[in-house]
């Protein structure tokens, strides 16, 4: 609910300035500085990071910064001279014949005495009598377990590299599925949708290259000034996050702040997500001054690879230093000026309402926003995907959830959607919401008008339809019902890499 105007001038200043001047000076602060990175061992060197080679001798040339030590860690690679002084230096990898059926790796990690430890290049040996099928399989055993968000379970285990490999990626997530978590579900249980109990579907999958329709069209962005038991109240249709609409997003928080308004309705019914930076925008234009600085919106990995400082991503309200792009994002902070600063938030939601759109509902809420929900319950996505393209034995993209979306306090518990605090039935299409028919607008406005919260409407059940820009992949290929019965969200949810590169995983 948006603030009452106050009359006296001084109030009015001081209430605008005090949360702005807390925030610049201690919610928006860079972090604290970190102790210089110590100087890596390596200054120089002649191979690149990965390097696939055959059985004999690999030489690798690298100038050192001081007197150094070299090993691989694995007892069929070894190096001559294993040591040497500062300066420019050569090894040689003697590499023992591979005479399994796929490739192995060594990693070649070069030590010096108060430097940083350097990882020179990692040496793939190929098979002497390589199967392309387990070459395949092993491509995404080594992914999955490095970045699936529930990869503990698959450490150690042991998986036949022969079979199939939508049957195969089906065996890694029915052993993940078998961990429980302490209310004995599986405990990946959010990488899916599920239905009375029952995985309906895996979000994690194996697809040819390029599959995927063009997703279609959002809605555009529609802002309307209402007259509501003569007060006026603000309504917002917001067909996606999209980077390209947060100047009208702007513009019409600024025309709503103008006009007084008391109450603001947001359509999320047909939004199935995007940008998170844009559903932050959103939450700073909903909150306002009073939430300055306080995080909104954040990601996070797997254990592993946050030990080994992959940081999930933060977004705090009106604060323009932001996890993504060149690291700033000036409409964030100029956004605290066009906010009503709203106590209350009344939100049209559907089942189609997922991903970023939930992630909006789940920050506001958690920095103590009142949000009503009015429709359908929404389609409980909390998690983002990774995909990479080309596993060996053919061209396809392996799709597994790698990241959770949570909000400020770093809560994610709405896999099974939002619950509406009044159930509506949604117009068949957007140019109809907001009309006389409109059953949830309706709800919306009898709630406005009298205060007091409306009965469900006669019509309003639960859905089984996709969110608008998901993709049914039933069907597709030779695996079990377990795993064909797939679906692939919103390309916004997906991070697409070409090769295996955890460093360089941001969202």
């Amino acid at each position: 609910m948006y603030g009452m105007k106050r009359t006296e001038p001084a109030i009015r200043l001081l209430r605008r300035l005090l949360p702005l001047l807390c925030a610049a000076a201690l919610s928006c602060r860079p972090e604290p500085e970190e102790p210089a990175a110590l100087q890596s061992a390596v200054v120089a060197k002649s191979c690149n990071d990965t390097e696939v080679v055959s059985a004999g001798d690999f030489t690798v040339r690298f100038t050192a910064a001081g007197p150094w030590s070299a090993s691989t860690g694995v007892p069929w690679c070894s190096l001559e001279p294993a040591a040497g002084p500062a300066g420019g230096c050569a090894v040689t990898a003697t590499l023992a014949p591979n005479t399994g059926f796929v490739r192995r790796r060594a990693d070649l990690v070069v030590r010096a005495e108060g430097f940083a430890e350097s990882l020179l290049c990692t040496l793939v040996q190929r098979s002497g009598e390589e199967d392309p099928l387990a070459v395949r399989n092993a491509w995404i055993l080594e992914l999955m377990r490095e970045g699936y968000l529930w990869n503990e379970p698959l450490a150690g285990a042991s998986f036949d590299l022969s079979l199939p490999s939508d049957d195969f990626l089906a065996s890694l997530l029915a052993t993940v599925a078998r961990t429980t978590d302490p209310q004995g579900r599986p405990v990946n249980r959010d990488d899916g949708r599920w239905a009375d109990g029952t995985r309906l579907s895996w979000y994690s999958c194996l697809v040819p290259a390029g599959t995927g329709a063009e997703p279609a069209a959002a809605p555009p962005l529609r802002r309307e000034l209402l007259d509501l038991g003569g007060q006026p109240v603000g309504y917002l249709l917001l067909g996606s996050f999209d980077p390209a609409d947060d100047a009208a997003l702007s513009d019409a928080f600024g025309s709503f702040r103008a006009a007084g308004i008391r109450e603001l309705v947001v359509d999320l019914r047909w939004n199935a997500g995007g940008s998170l930076r844009s559903a932050a925008l959103a939450a700073t234009l909903v909150a306002g001054a009073p939430c300055a600085g306080r995080p909104v919106i954040r990601t996070s990995y797997n254990a592993a690879r946050r030990a080994a400082g992959l940081r999930g991503d933060l977004y705090r309200i009106g604060c323009g230093e932001v996890p993504d792009g060149d690291g700033t994002y000036a409409p964030l902070a100029a956004a605290l000026d066009r906010s009503p600063e709203l106590e209350r938030l009344y939100v049209l939601v559907s089942e189609q309402t997922a991903a970023a759109s939930e992630a909006l509902v789940a920050g506001l809420r958690g920095l103590g926003v009142e949000v009503r929900l009015v429709g359908g319950r929404t389609g409980g996505v909390n998690v983002g995907m990774e995909a990479y393209a080309d596993g060996g034995a053919g061209s396809c993209e392996l799709r597994f959830v790698s990241f959770r979306l949570e909000d400020g306090s770093g809560r994610s518990d709405y896999a099974d959607g939002f619950a509406p605090d009044v159930a509506a039935a949604a117009p068949a299409s957007p140019d109809d919401a907001a009309s006389p028919g409109d059953e949830g607008f309706a709800r919306v406005t009898e709630w406005i008008v009298s205060g007091e919260r409306p009965a469900a409407a006669p019509a309003a059940c639960a859905g089984t339809t996709l969110p608008a820009g998901w993709e049914d992949l039933s069907g597709s290929g030779t695996a079990p019902e377990r795993l064909r019965s797939a679906v692939r969200p919103p390309e916004a949810l997906i991070l697409r890499r070409a090769a295996p590169d955890p460093g360089a995983l941001r969202f």
